[in-house]
Formats: C-alpha cells, structure tokens, sequence
C-alpha cells in the first residue's frame, strides 16, 4: 500500500466511496478515513494527505484489509464465510454430486459408474465466497456467488433429464442472502438490498433528510428478485418503506437484506422486515397460455409495523415488459430458442486490450474501434477482416467515436479521448486525416457531429466537467461560446435533425452530486446555433415524464426515424426504452417497461431487424445478453452472447459489440 504521500512524505488518509454505514460514520467523525461521496469517477484517488496531494494505490486487497481491521474494532458484522476450493453437493437423491472449483467456468456431475457429465457457463462467477441451492424436486441447482466487495450473482442449471446450464443473473452490485426456491421448485426468490432512493423519483432519500420536518416519503430499500423456472423468466419488485423525512440515516443504512426471505409458497413470497414486521408479495399469475398477465401489489403488510417507521409501503408495480424471444448463441450463428429459426450470425473480431468505443460507417460497412490501449482498429464488417490502413499511433484511452461525413473530407471517423485527444481518420482507407491534437479540457465523455445551418460539420464534444462545446474537426479548436460551461457529466450524446433543417443535440446528463441543486434534467437539447440556457432549449423530456415512462436513470441517448419522423430515444439503466417527439418532449407510443434490473444497461444503438423494421437495441453488461426491441411492434429479443456487452454501434443490418474481452460483429439475417 502506498499509505505515505509520494510528494512531501505526510501519512495519508485512505478515501472511501459509496453509501457509508454507522460503522464508516464513526470512523470518519474520528479521522480514520475520509467519505468521497457516492459519485465514482475514473481516476478517483485512494488516499490524501494533510497537504491536499492525492493519489491512487492499486493494492486494493492491502487497502481491504486495513478498513476490515478498523470496521472490527467498531463491531461490525462479520463477512459471510467463503466456500472453499473444491465444493461439492449430493443431488438426485446422494446418487451424484456436482463438483465446482473456484475460478472455472464448469460444474461437474459426477454419478458413479458413468461418464462425468460437464456444464460450462459464462463465468467465472464471485470468487469471495459461493454456495449450492437446489430445488425441492431437484431439478434444478444454482450456483449462488459473491464477492465480498458488494456484488453478487448466481447460475441456474438444469438436473434432470440432462445436466446443463440454461441462465442466471449477475454480476450485481448488492449485498443478499441466498436464494430461496418455492416448493414446486417453479420459482426462485433473490432478496437484495437497493438504492435507497425515494419511490417514483429516483432521488437520493437522504436528500430529503430535514430534522425538522414532519414530511414523509416512501424508501425504496431494497430489491425482490424473482426467477420463474424453467425459463428463467425474471422479475423486479422494489421493496419499500414509509419514512418520516426526519429519519436519521443511520437507521436505514444498518439494515441488513440477509434472512429476509422467510417461505416461497406457489403463489407469494413472505419477507421478514429488518425492524419486525412481515410482508408478502404476489408472485406473477398464470393465464391458461402460461403467459404472465400481472405483478399485482408490491408489498402487502401482514402485520404492524414499528410505528416510529410506519408502515410497509404497498404500491403498484408497472406491468412487465412483454415476454423476450430468447435467441441463443451456437459458434457463429444466432438461433431463435424453440424453433432453431436462424435470427442472424455472429462474427469474432481479433483484438488486443479492451475496447471502449466503437462507430460503424454506412457502404461499405466499416467498424472503427478504440480501446484502453490507445490503439485503434478498422475492420470491414461484412467479412470481419481487417480493411484499408490500420490506422498507427497510440493514443489515450477512447472515449467516443463519431462517423460523418464532412465537406472535402468525405468519410471520415473522429475519436475522442478521456485525456483530451482528438483524432480524425478516412473512414475508408483509415489514413490519419491529420495527427491527433490534444484540447485544453478536462478530457473527454461523449461527442457527436453536428451539421451547422451553413453546411460545416463540426465535433460536438463534452468534457469530464460537464462542459460542451463545439469543435472544429481539423483543429480541434473551439468554435464559438460554450454551449454548457459545467455540470453533471454527459453520459451520452446524439444529433437530432429537425424539418426546419436545423440540428439539435440531445444529452443524457449525470450521475448527479448529491450537492449539485442547479443541475437540469437528466436529458436535455442543445441548439448549436443560438446562445443557449444553462437548461438548454424547450422540447427534451422533462424528469416527471421520464419517471412515468419508468426511466429514473437514464444512460443513453440516441435518434431514430420512424415512419418520418426523427424521434429522440432514452434508454434506462434497467432496459426501459421509450420513444420522444423532441419538438415538445412528448411520449410516442408505448415504452418498453424496465426488465433488466438496476445498473444492468450500459449502451444503446438502432438498426435494422427482422423483416427490415427499425429496432433498438440496448446491451447488458450483468445479463451477457442484448435486447432487441421493435416499437412498431412490441416484439422483445435477448441474444444471449454469454458476455459483458457494455458499447455498441450499428448501420443497417451490422451490429458491433465490444465486451470485455473482445469484440463482435453481428449480422441480422431476415433484415430486407
């Protein structure tokens, strides 16, 4: 560990992010450590001197240690205890066991006098500690893991008649105890903890703290998650409670969602409160179809709650999205599960380091992508091979990549990085238009190009501090004032064109600081050729609508055209899509209600899907999979890749995803 500053020697005080509990409180009233806040951002420091210096420490298992030590002394709860190396289970009545060593991506059955019978899954999963729960009728197994640094997963496999592994759900940032099955064995129940925030808002409940106030607000603590088997199925219920405003933090953040499931009957689950009182949930009801029709209530109070908390909090939950043709990956071709129905194929693109950022050129298809390495690739997309010149150089780490097409240029492809680079390269030959200059900012989120009333293309580009500007794409030089001169972080920007020929740019703002109280919305336009307000311009979805569409955490922008129409799409981090008419920030049609859990999405892109309509897709990072939604239609697809999708590009019918060890190229087969 590096406990001592690097430039003037003083000891330092390590630095802790997240919501802190009493324990962390108390250490920090005595100056053993220093809170950071719950925003995270790249580069974050670990510790900080007297002085002011601050630096990072990669010895995060040193650092672990030394905050487990002081959390002891404070009489914090022991870590659930790790399952060792070697673990195993009896299954089909002590006939088998089933065998997992930490760190593979196998479980064995091992039935003596037969062959080993072997189930790979994406993995590995958690390696702090694991457990085995097996269904009653023995069906099925899951393979429950976590981390110890608060997050956690689990892998769901098929017992009988043949040994495979057919889903899960993870990694997820929580903390929870084991999963519970239902007698039947038809359902399985995951309780976690949550956000903490304030039902229907997604606002921070400790922003609502007044000691003075006798308001109350319903804190939605923690999270039910349900899988039905055996398609696995999943569903979301936010668990909440109704609290006094004057709630000391401390009470809510010493709660602990282990042992809350108390019985999984065939149609509720039963919780146990960590201040008393019992609460049910009604699992999803059957029609005759076996399709899902209805949440019911939230939560339902079976007996009194402490007074001083109030009650449980009983609300409805929004129907569940429409059930999601699950399409499975097989080498290089994608297959509608049931039917074998070839959905589209699957190219994997050879790549060295992680990629960040990806942007795709129409005719011919190209694909540039840039990654932690600073290196850049260019790939043609319809043979995955590489095309024209590689392009040279090393740069820093990318953070976006637009395509446009710019006046005396052609095609062209324009780079952006965290530490403040620009790049331009032919999209065709992927020659270097120009070296890389390095812009005076904070470096770099997000950027779009941005046609201008007269003719010039120019880089629209937000930097870390919230800033957006506009660029010129030789230069890098600014052109004109700033459109935002600070404020939360970009997450995401797009480019709407508007009938009157103009051509608006639309941002997906945050995560917020918790003192931020002149931020705007989490969405917001731009209009590049006026002086703009510190909200922008009229016509970006207000927070209200937003939260009734069900995104209260929006991460991606983008524009689409629809029977003529450029509309704005919002895509939140638990997969709700919906569709905006930016002249006024008007809902179009229906939304695609939240289906993927808290923090699972992390990208979003158009294309072209089966039989030629437009469709959106979004990618998740804890589900290894990607959602294909057609709005015209409704129709819901997961490919499950089996990796950890987190950026996306798309032209036509190609599709490009980067995850974390590698890249790929997929290509939809019924697109015409």
């Amino acid at each position: 560990m590096i406990q001592h500053c690097p430039e003037c020697g003083e000891p330092g005080k390590m630095i802790i992010y997240g919501l802190p509990d009493p324990q962390l409180r108390q250490g920090a009233a005595e100056g053993r450590v220093s809170l950071g806040g719950c925003l995270i951002e790249d580069g974050a420091p670990d510790w900080h001197c007297p002085r002011g210096h601050r630096w990072a420490d990669p010895d995060l298992d040193g650092r672990s240690r030394l905050l487990d030590s002081m959390l002891a002394e404070y009489g914090a709860p022991a870590p659930r205890p790790a399952v060792h190396d070697g673990d195993r289970v009896a299954v089909r009545g002590g006939a088998s066991t089933v065998e997992w060593r930490a760190g593979t991506s196998a479980l064995t059955l091992v039935t003596p006098g037969a062959p080993d019978e072997v189930a790979p899954f994406p993995g590995p999963p958690e390696a702090g500690g694991h457990e085995f729960v097996v269904s009653p009728d023995e069906r099925h197994l899951v393979l429950f893991s976590w981390s110890g640094q608060g997050t956690l997963g689990l892998e769901v496999f098929r017992l009988q008649p043949a040994f495979a592994h057919i889903g899960g759900l993870g990694p997820t940032h929580a903390h929870g105890g084991s999963p519970v099955f239902s007698p039947d064995g038809r359902w399985l129940a995951l309780f976690t903890d949550g956000e903490y925030t304030v039902r229907g808002t997604g606002e921070d409940f400790e922003e609502r703290y007044d000691a003075n106030s006798d308001a109350h607000a319903v804190l939605d603590w923690a999270c039910l998650h349900l899988l039905r088997l055996p398609e696995l199925t999943t569903y979301r219920v936010d668990v909440g409670v109704d609290l006094p405003v004057a709630t000391n933090p401390d009470v809510y953040s010493a709660w602990e969602p282990y042992d809350v499931v108390q019985r999984v009957t065939d149609h509720l689950v039963v919780l146990r409160m960590p201040w008393g009182p019992e609460v049910a949930v009604p699992l999803p009801r059957d029609t005759v179809d076996n399709a899902v029709t209805t949440l019911g209530p939230a939560v339902t109070t079976l007996g009194p709650a402490v007074t001083t908390l109030g009650p449980a909090a009983t609300g409805e939950v929004a129907s569940p999205p429409p059930l999601a043709v699950r399409v499975r990956r097989d080498g290089e071709t994608l297959t509608v599960d049931g039917t074998g129905q070839v959905w589209g194929t699957v190219l994997v693109l050879a790549v060295t380091g992680e990629v960040t950022a990806l942007a795709v050129t129409a005719g011919p298809p190209r694909l540039l992508a840039g990654g932690t390495d600073g290196g850049l690739r260019l790939w043609d997309l319809t043979t995955g091979t590489p095309a024209g010149e590689q392009p040279d150089g090393r740069h820093d780490r990318f953070a976006a990549i637009v395509a446009a097409t710019m006046p005396g240029l052609g095609p062209v492809l324009g780079t952006a990085g965290i530490a403040g680079s620009l790049g331009l390269h032919n999209a065709v030959t992927g020659r270097a238009v120009r070296a890389p200059v390095t812009a005076r900012t904070a470096g770099f989120t997000a950027m779009a190009a941005v046609t201008m009333p007269d003719g010039r293309v120019l880089l629209a580009t937000a930097a870390a501090n919230g800033m957006i500007r506009l660029r010129d794409p030789i230069t890098g030089d600014p052109v004109g004032a700033e459109l935002n001169r600070a404020g939360a972080g970009v997450r995401s920007m797009t480019v709407l064109p508007r009938p009157d020929g103009r051509h608006l740019i639309a941002t997906a703002d945050g995560p917020f600081r918790r003192w931020d109280l002149t931020r705007g919305g989490q969405v917001r336009l731009w209009d590049p050729a006026l002086a703009q307000s510190a909200t922008g311009v009229p016509g970006a979805p207000s927070d209200a609508r937003l939260a009734e569409a069900g995104q209260t955490d929006v991460v991606a922008v983008h524009s689409l055209v629809l029977d003529g129409r450029t509309l704005l799409v919002t895509a939140g981090g638990d997969g709700a899509v919906a569709l905006w008419d930016p002249a006024d920030g008007a809902l179009v049609g229906d939304p695609l209600p939240p289906h993927a859990g808290p923090g699972a999405v992390t990208a979003l892109t158009a294309a072209s899907g089966p039989g030629g309509r437009t469709v959106l897709v979004t990618a998740s990072r804890t589900l290894r999979c990607l959602f294909v939604w057609d709005p015209a239609t409704g129709a819901l697809w997961q490919l499950d890749l089996g990796v950890a999708v987190h950026a996306l590009a798309a032209d036509g019918v190609h599709i490009a995803a980067a995850h974390e060890g590698g890249l790929l190229a997929i290509t939809v087969a019924d697109a015409t």
